[in-house]
């Protein structure tokens, strides 16, 4: 089993991705069911209003690894179900490699699922 075979084995997250349609009537899917694997990339917190300065609000990006092929645009909008969640948020453009894909994903809602 060659590279390719080993990362799509660590896979275990599935994600539909839609994309806003250039005419502005809405998303269309792009990708439903894609296999896929989150992993930590940066978390942080910074103040995003000065005037409240006290109440920071947190960034979470992950990475979004991908099956080789994958092209994603930058602002694709990913729903990710991994292990009794959905990750909602944005994506990046997706850098191709030779075994795989990868993107990185701006979280902005997590709903626990049932």
């Amino acid at each position: 089993m060659g590279e390719a075979g080993i990362l799509k084995r660590t896979m275990t997250d599935r994600a539909d991705i839609s994309r806003m349609e250039a005419t502005g009537d809405g998303y269309r899917w792009v990708y439903r069911d894609l296999p896929c694997a989150l992993s930590r990339n940066y978390h942080g917190s910074r103040p995003r209003n000065e005037e409240k300065d006290g109440m920071a609000e947190s960034d979470f990006y992950l990475m979004l690894y991908l099956p080789k092929g994958t092209v994603l645009q930058a602002g694709d909008s990913a729903a990710v179900r991994r292990e009794g969640q959905i990750l909602r948020g944005r994506c990046s453009a997706s850098l191709s490699y030779p075994s795989y894909a990868l993107a990185s994903m701006d979280v902005k809602e997590v709903e626990a699922t049932a």
